[in-house]
């Protein structure tokens, strides 16, 4: 199974063949607990949706569509999994009114510009935060950017560009030379 492309993966996994759900966790599950990691900034919820999303891809496997590379299939399921729990939380949270407090302190003052900056995804919205994730973080690309958020390559730039403005103001550093690509 190690040798198969995700493509055919995904394609055994519509008949249900469980070695390659396996090789696709293998492949994928970190990646993924990343990505819900660096969203939630919560590892519980971050394995929760790890889990969610592998559960959802085989329900799913059988819609798959050569159009986009299964990895940017994945990260739109992914993407999509984590803003319904987004929303979710967001409406639980009006409801019972709670008001969340964070410290702007940085602990530690030898912490490298990158794990700075991912203390402070949270300051960003979703959309924007997804997008910074997914490019600095994961190496994506504008146009994967752009076929997994489902919007233009310019859209995906313009995110891109107000991220790093607002980190900028949030943080009070220069993080543009570090995230210039």
């Amino acid at each position: 199974m190690k040798d198969y492309s995700d493509e055919k993966l995904v394609q055994l996994l519509s008949y249900r063949d469980n070695e390659a759900l396996n090789e696709l966790y293998l492949r994928y599950s970190s990646m993924m607990f990343s990505f819900f990691l660096s969203m939630s900034k919560s590892r519980e919820l971050a394995e929760d949706l790890t889990q969610d999303i592998f559960i959802k891809l085989i329900d799913k496997a059988d819609r798959y569509k050569q159009k986009i590379s299964f990895k940017s299939w994945l990260f739109r399921m992914a993407r999509n999994m984590y803003l319904d729990k987004y929303r979710f939380f967001k409406m639980e949270m009006r409801k019972l009114d709670i008001v969340k407090h964070k410290s702007d302190k940085i602990d530690n003052e030898t912490d490298d510009i990158r794990h700075i900056v991912i203390k402070h995804l949270d300051c960003l919205k979703p959309k924007k935060r997804m997008c910074f994730v997914m490019r600095y973080l994961h190496d994506f690309s504008i146009s994967e950017i752009g076929e997994i958020m489902k919007c233009s390559e310019g859209t995906v730039r313009s995110r891109l560009h107000y991220a790093k403005e607002e980190l900028k103001k949030k943080i009070g550093s220069n993080i543009g030379d570090y995230y210039e690509r």
